[in-house]
């Protein structure tokens, strides 16, 4: 059975403070999750169509995302 709203979930990273799921068609960047607390993404309806393949990348941050480095 497929679904066109799957959920990603991956192994905890010790010491990560945010994720972020990439997810890309033939290359090209589709759709950049917000930061998340959580080990697990739900992909939105309507971003996925079936019968096409996708890739997937997450990114685990040490740091607040949210914290802009450069003016603090």
């Amino acid at each position: 059975m497929s679904s066109t709203t799957p959920v990603i979930d991956w192994n905890e990273v010790p010491g990560a403070f945010a994720y972020r799921v990439e997810i890309r068609e033939n290359d090209n960047g589709l759709h950049d999750s917000p930061f998340l607390t959580q080990s697990y993404y739900t992909v939105p309806g309507g971003l996925l169509t079936e019968r096409t393949t996708y890739s997937y990348e997450v990114g685990a941050s040490r740091e607040d995302p949210s914290i802009d480095m450069d003016n603090v």
